[in-house]
């Protein structure tokens, strides 16, 4: 077993190395088995303030801003990613308590934005852009500086002329959309969760592909989450 975490900063041209947390619950098992990820909507994101980053204070405004997310919605959606795997808040708010994983991709550079970060709600005057305006990725990945922590990277995904993209079809009522692994997202790698009972081989074992693996613990100097063993390599310290 490797425990070399270069692979973990590795760059491929036009890709970025982006990393998407997750509980191991059913849906992990089924989801890496099916090759896919869940497209979010926004309205259903766990920021409130999502698309909502400016002021709202006229109702004009507010008609309007409704108007424009349903649009929106009907047209796209997301998946994020943070740009770290080290941050203990994001392994404690969004992988049950560290007991999921953390799972590694390269995502295309070409369709991602990294999130901007206001200490206060902007002013808007009433223009919302559409998805083919220069401006309309960045517009949607406005958010409150509290969010800080996450140093998220958005993939928007468009969800009427792409053909990686499926519906759940378990559900009549359902509107989630899910994007396969593929050109867009590749499945590089699997992190397990510092308090993780899934063992490495089942992990690996519902994969495709040759897949990196890493167990991860709590640091034992800092305030990080890092790698379970001691990284080896001349002139260097022990991580943690």
């Amino acid at each position: 077993m490797r425990y070399n975490l270069s692979w973990l900063s590795h760059t491929t041209p036009n890709y970025r190395r982006l990393f998407y947390f997750t509980k191991a619950d059913k849906w992990l098992k089924i989801n890496l088995q099916a090759r896919q990820l869940k497209i979010s909507q926004f309205s259903k994101c766990d920021d409130l303030f999502d698309l909502a980053s400016y002021s709202l204070e006229n109702q004009d405004i507010r008609k309007k801003q409704k108007q424009w997310v349903e649009q929106i919605e009907s047209q796209r959606g997301l998946i994020c990613f943070p740009s770290t795997w080290r941050h203990p808040l994001m392994w404690a708010h969004y992988t049950d308590h560290g007991k999921g994983v953390c799972l590694v991709f390269d995502v295309i550079m070409s369709d991602l934005q990294e999130a901007t970060y206001l200490p206060k709600r902007a002013k808007n005057c009433g223009q919302f852009p559409n998805p083919r305006d220069h401006c309309f990725r960045e517009f949607c990945s406005t958010k409150a500086n509290y969010w800080f922590y996450e140093n998220e990277v958005r993939l928007f995904v468009d969800l009427q002329n792409n053909k990686s993209v499926t519906p759940d079809n378990t559900s009549s009522s359902s509107r989630i959309n899910f994007l396969k692994f593929g050109s867009t997202v590749r499945h590089v790698g699997i992190i397990n969760g510092p308090r993780s009972k899934i063992e490495r081989q089942e992990l690996l074992s519902i994969c495709s592909g040759d897949i990196e693996y890493l167990q991860s613990r709590a640091a034992f100097t800092k305030f990080s989450i890092v790698s379970q063993r001691p990284i080896k390599i001349a002139g260097t310290k022990r991580l943690g």
